[in-house]
């Protein structure tokens, strides 16, 4: 994600989700990164300074697996630098809700009204996800790649969505026990021995 060589127009750096005290990153495979809890933050960093105004919750979309938008109950632009990411040029996005299990689709817009643009107009140089296409004027041709961070995205044209996707996968955990012999049904105690209330009178036959 470097400046796309031709025209100067702003890329996406890096997608990290806050998960508890960790960063993730998000790459380019589908999805690109799997979590076993809701993040509570997304955070994007771009390659230069943007335009404030055209950051807005109408230029990023969260989408669930069956196409349903995920609101957000915040999206903050920072020009200078974001204390959890320590680099410049990021937006934070809060989904409103906890995200239940399944797959999660992000969209950066460049294209349209809603599109993301630098500080002279010039839109968002997209692509993600999966192979990158090549980057315009490279020769032999290759992708678009940040030197620091190995990051592929754009392809050297101004005006294109930035995709990529995550998947939450929670963990099964066990909600409740129960014993039940031919009278009586009991949860089951997290103390031992178990309070007279969980105790059965006779042996549990399940």
């Amino acid at each position: 994600a470097t400046e796309s060589r031709d025209f100067g127009a702003p890329v996406v750096q890096n997608v990290q989700l806050q998960v508890g005290t960790q960063l993730l990153a998000v790459g380019p495979a589908t999805p690109g990164a799997i979590v076993n809890v809701s993040p509570t933050e997304i955070i994007v960093t771009f390659s230069e300074d943007l335009d404030p105004r055209t950051v807005t919750r109408d230029s990023f979309v969260l989408v669930d697996s069956t196409g349903t938008i995920v609101p957000l109950s915040s999206l903050t632009f920072e020009a200078g630098t974001n204390r959890t990411t320590n680099t410049e040029n990021t937006a934070t996005l809060v989904p409103s809700v906890a995200l239940p299990d399944g797959n999660y689709r992000m969209t950066f817009l460049g294209f349209g009204s809603d599109a993301i643009t630098d500080i002279d107009g010039i839109r968002l140089d997209g692509e993600f996800p999966g192979r990158q296409t090549t980057c315009v004027g490279t020769n032999p041709a290759r992708p678009c790649t940040v030197v620091a961070t190995g990051y592929d995205s754009g392809n050297g044209l101004p005006g294109g969505n930035f995709v990529a996707t995550f998947s939450v996968q929670e963990a099964p955990r066990i909600t409740r026990v129960i014993a039940r012999n031919a009278t009586a049904t009991t949860a089951l105690d997290s103390d031992f021995p178990p309070a007279s209330t969980f105790r059965l009178s006779t042996p549990p036959t399940i």
